[in-house]
Order: structure tokens, then C-alpha cells, then sequence
């Protein structure tokens, strides 16, 4: 039986951009690529014939877990003094109180830090998952994003509070419009398990069976062979 993953407002309002699946959310770029050089699946000089479409870790990645969103179009300013945000407000633009910072001490050597102070975004969603189960925050995978929201893993099984979303940009003298709907943030369930490292001699049996194996497919042999869907609903 599926593993069950809540997101809740944290207002308790309706909202007109939810969360959802990451396999609703597939970058553009993605699904314009072609699965095989030249669009055709024929054998070819060169030794592989797949593209990045092809390639299952990639996929995998980039619809694993959930998708949160961007609630409102949301403008970026260029000024003196760094980034000015805009959103719409009771019917005024004006800097939007749901957007906050961290002081410059609080992020402190951050390699990915660029503007010194810590841009935040007041998430409203609140995200509960079943004993035993915690969530991996991260930007969203494999996409070209202007926000880029730092990392971090939360137990969400004992901790019922919203999780907000420090977030850097990728070029700090961005100006430009975010709209509403634009992916945020990506959030991976996973159980929480112990696991202890150990360095081992290689198999070399199994590893000449696997090359063999895969040797005798001309396409998509991972997949086909090895590859075991993943289901996020």
C-alpha cells in the first residue's frame, strides 16, 4: 500500500497554485528533446544512440517526490542596495510581507550565498508524512530556475509546522517577472534507516555478467534490464 504525504495550507485558505506530483511539472526543455540521435532509433556510428531523454537516473530524479510552487507572480527589482521584490497586495504592488530575510550572521560563509543577507520565503504549506519518514527539500532537479532554494531535510513526521524556503538566486542582478506557477521547490519522502559504509573487493563475475548483459541490447538496456519505476501520486 502506498506511503501517504499531506500538504496542508497553512492559513487553511484555499490556494489557486497546489503542490503536486513532479511528473506533472517536466521542464520544457525535457519533453522538446528527442530520445534518439537524429530522431531515429537505428544504429549509427557513433556508440551510443540515446539521449539524455533516455537516461532513467535523470528521470527518475526530476519526477521523484513532490513539486511546490510559486503562489503569485512575484517581480524582481534591481536596485543600489541588491534585489527588490514585488507582489500584488490588496490590489497594490508593494513588497509582500510573506517574503522575508535572514541577517547576513545567520548564513555566514555559505558558498552559495551572493547577496549576504538570506532571501526567505514564507511557504504556506505545512507537510506531514507517516512515522518513520522525514522529506528532502531541494530545488527542483534538472530545471534553469532564477530562485535556487537551499537544501535541507526536515522530519516532517514529528515536526507539524510550514517549512519556509531560504532561497538564493542564480544571478544576483536578475531583474525580471517570476510568475505564479513557477517550480520552487522539489520535496522527496524518504524512510529514515541507518546505514553503516564498508569497502569490498569487487564482484568481478557479476560486474562481466552485467557488462555482457548490457552489451547485448543496442538500446535502452538499463532501462529495460535494471530500471524499476518509481511512483509518486
Amino acid at each position: 500500500m502506498a506511503k501517504k504525504i499531506y500538504f496542508s495550507r497553512y492559513d487553511n485558505t484555499d490556494a489557486v497554485y497546489n503542490p503536486g506530483p513532479a511528473s506533472k511539472f517536466i521542464p520544457e526543455w525535457y519533453k522538446d528533446a528527442k530520445s534518439y540521435l537524429n530522431d531515429e532509433k537505428k544504429p549509427n556510428m557513433h556508440e551510443s544512440y540515446t539521449t539524455i531523454k533516455r537516461c532513467m537516473p535523470v528521470f527518475d530524479a526530476m519526477t521523484a517526490g513532490y513539486v511546490i510552487v510559486l503562489g503569485q507572480d512575484m517581480y524582481c527589482e534591481r536596485t543600489p542596495t541588491g534585489p527588490y521584490f514585488h507582489w500584488r497586495t490588496e490590489g497594490q504592488v508593494a513588497k509582500d510581507e510573506i517574503l522575508t530575510q535572514h541577517d547576513f550572521f545567520q548564513v555566514q560563509g555559505h558558498p552559495e550565498n551572493n547577496l549576504g543577507h538570506q532571501l526567505k520565503i514564507e511557504n504556506p504549506w505545512l507537510i506531514k508524512t507517516e512515522p518513520g519518514y522525514s522529506c528532502m527539500i531541494l530545488p527542483p532537479l534538472h530545471r534553469d530556475n532564477q530562485i535556487i532554494v537551499l537544501p535541507g531535510i526536515v522530519d516532517t513526521d514529528t515536526y507539524y509546522e510550514k517549512i519556509n524556503l531560504p532561497f538564493n538566486l542564480k544571478d544576483k542582478n536578475f531583474e525580471g517577472l517570476i510568475e505564479a506557477g513557477t517550480p520552487i521547490a522539489q520535496v522527496i519522502p524518504f524512510k529514515r534507516e541507518s546505514y553503516q559504509m564498508e569497502i569490498v573487493p569487487l564482484d568481478k563475475k557479476r560486474s562481466l555478467m552485467n557488462q555482457r548483459t548490457i552489451a547485448s541490447k543496442l538500446f535502452d538496456a538499463y532501462r529495460n534490464l535494471y530500471w524499476f519505476r518509481k511512483e509518486y501520486k
